[in-house]
């Protein structure tokens, strides 16, 4: 527009020129007029008193700007209840809420194929990857403008290992801690610090292991920094602060920042104009809770009060046949869907592995994962979620319930005598989960079992029952397993946070820690790819818990959300979305 008047403009100046010379009481007025809202520019040519001409050029009114704020409902589905997405460091599963908050000294991809830097420039191991030293990035700053340094890390570092630190699990801080030299005497009170982390200089970590790691780096990408100038709440206090939760208080480094919250409600963050990428697009990300209902979610995108939800496949055709257009978004979740057993709790039968392989052989998990989930999943051999690493000869454990009662009747176990109560928490709560755990009661009364029970808790319901004391038996549950990502002694090594001890089974007596130790000690991906095929045939072949499926996940987004990236990554990654590119560019 006002290139438009600007050329009008040159026009007429050349035109009052030339009328000046021939006629020198000729007089060229331009004037600007509103008529009826709309502006008009009037240009009038007067001879004298008289005028001679009139031209009118309309001027179009520059278009409202789009309101740049995005509202979604990331806790909405497995990816983590409202407790976890407003505090890092716990056990939940909302790294996708946590990456738009805190930085990470490593991240997964877009694709989830690989983890890279993020809020570091380097890393180097020495000779025998015993000691890793992680280089900073120098242009990270905190929302409050405070550079972010290495002291911020190594603040960190102590603060989650101190042995009173307060959070629902210890996994993440396991993942990404428990192979650094004095981490047992830190989180059991024996230590000052966690020696194994020190500063080298402002920008710079030096990590000292127990053992050799030539993967160290695939450990870092849920070490959510925390800034040592303004934490001011103990360790002890991390789940009962206000800090993650009032927006005076709380300092970030991600492209977003608190700015509001609501219990039960919503959590706001706004854009954190320090944000190292470059200042976000979005002037606020709006966070609804709906306590983990994804019906309700779907409803709010289709009422268009929401612009991004996960969903079921179910409810693609819902949307399907809504006059707006949605983006559905898709992939492989690496979650492994399996039973978890307690052995603690259950009888000393469970022990036998003929037991647990009847269990198997009398569930059609082929015919589950086909009709009931709708091909959304599919059968696992053993927790690994990657086909390419699996064996050729691994026991499918085909649906077999002759099999099954032949294998009871070895183990001298009445099918009478077995008692299976599963439980489960709200984010598998829906149509197809539930389908799917009634088909499985189905398939195991026909074998004779038919003391079998299912049931959904809420989130923190279920976290509570789901300890090394807990009064649980089986659970029907997922585990992320990213590639390169996961440890997997957090389950299958006696010490780890849901490992043997934690169950009761010696995971180190069948060679299980073993195999573990060799993934561990890979060095390079194709040791690595061998490793945990190796560890895949063995955990087939003992069956400490029952592996069911993975699946595909998916979320849907409205067409007017630019730039606008989700994957269904375990525990939501976290990973490259880019949220400092998200755009809204129309209604």
């Amino acid at each position: 527009m006002k290139k438009k008047l600007f050329a009008l403009m040159a026009t007429l100046m050349v035109l009052s020129m030339f009328v000046s010379a021939c006629a020198p009481e000729t007089i060229v007025e331009t004037v600007v007029v509103e008529k009826e809202g709309e502006t008009i520019v009037e240009t009038v040519v007067v001879e004298g008193e008289t005028v001679i001409e009139t031209v009118v050029v309309e001027v179009e009114p520059e278009a409202e700007p789009v309101a740049q704020t995005l509202s979604a409902a990331l806790g909405v589905g497995p990816g983590g209840g409202e407790a976890d997405m407003e505090v890092p460091w716990t056990g939940g599963a909302a790294h996708t809420t946590h990456i738009k908050e805190f930085v990470t000294p490593t991240i997964f991809n877009e694709d989830l194929t690989t983890i890279i830097p993020y809020a570091l420039e380097s890393w180097e191991p020495n000779d025998d990857f015993t000691v890793w030293t992680y280089k900073l990035r120098d242009d990270i700053k905190w929302s409050d403008g405070e550079p972010l340094t290495a002291n911020d890390w190594k603040f960190t570092a102590d603060f989650v290992t101190a042995s009173d630190f307060d959070t629902t699990q210890t996994g993440h801080r396991a993942l990404a801690f428990n192979q650094v030299a004095g981490y047992e005497e830190r989180i059991a009170g024996d230590a000052e610090e966690l020696t194994g982390v020190q500063v080298v200089d402002d920008y710079t970590v030096e990590y000292t292991l127990k053992a050799s790691n030539p993967r160290h780096f695939t450990t870092q990408y849920r070490t959510y920094i925390l800034p040592q100038h303004a934490i001011d709440y103990a360790p002890s206090e991390h789940l009962t602060t206000d800090w993650y939760r009032n927006p005076d208080k709380m300092v970030g480094s991600g492209p977003f920042v608190l700015s509001g919250y609501e219990k039960d409600a919503y959590m706001t963050l706004a854009k954190n104009p320090n944000y190292f990428e470059g200042e976000p697009k979005l002037d606020q990300i709006v966070i609804r809770f709906f306590a983990g209902d994804i019906t309700a979610g779907v409803l709010a995108l289709a009422a268009s009060e929401i612009d991004f939800v996960y969903i079921d496949p179910t409810d693609i055709p819902t949307l399907d046949g809504l006059e707006q257009e949605f983006n559905i978004f898709s992939n492989n979740s690496t979650v492994i869907v399996y039973t978890d057993i307690n052995y603690k709790n259950v009888p000393e039968f469970w022990q036998d592995i003929k037991v647990r392989q009847a269990i198997l052989y009398a569930i059609d998990r082929n015919a589950i994962t086909e009709q009931i989930l709708q091909g959304t999943y599919y059968t696992i051999p053993c927790p690994v979620p990657f086909p390419d690493m699996w064996a050729d000869d691994l026991n499918w454990y085909e649906y077999d319930p002759e099999k099954a009662k032949e294998l009871l009747a070895e183990a001298g176990v009445d099918p009478a005598d077995i008692t299976m109560e599963w439980t489960g928490h709200a984010g598998y709560d829906n149509i197809l989960h539930n389908s799917a755990m009634q088909a499985t009661q189905a398939f195991l009364a026909d074998i004779g079992i038919t003391n079998m029970t299912y049931r959904f808790l809420d989130i923190p319901t279920f976290r509570e029952e789901y300890s090394a004391d807990g009064p649980w038996t089986f659970q029907y549950r997922g585990w992320a397993y990213p590639i390169f990502g996961a440890d997997p002694s957090t389950k299958w090594g006696n010490t780890g946070s849901q490992g043997g001890d934690f169950k009761g089974y010696d995971m180190a007596a069948v060679g299980l820690e073993d195999a573990i130790a060799k993934i561990n000690s890979a060095p390079d991906d194709e040791a690595y790819f061998a490793a945990m095929g190796e560890f895949c045939s063995l955990h087939n072949e003992l069956l400490p818990d029952l592996q069911m499926w993975v699946g595909n996940r998916y979320g849907a987004a409205n067409t007017n959300v630019a730039n606008f990236w989700w994957q269904p990554a375990g525990g939501g990654g976290p990973y490259v979305d880019n949220a400092y590119l998200w755009e809204m560019v129309g209604e």
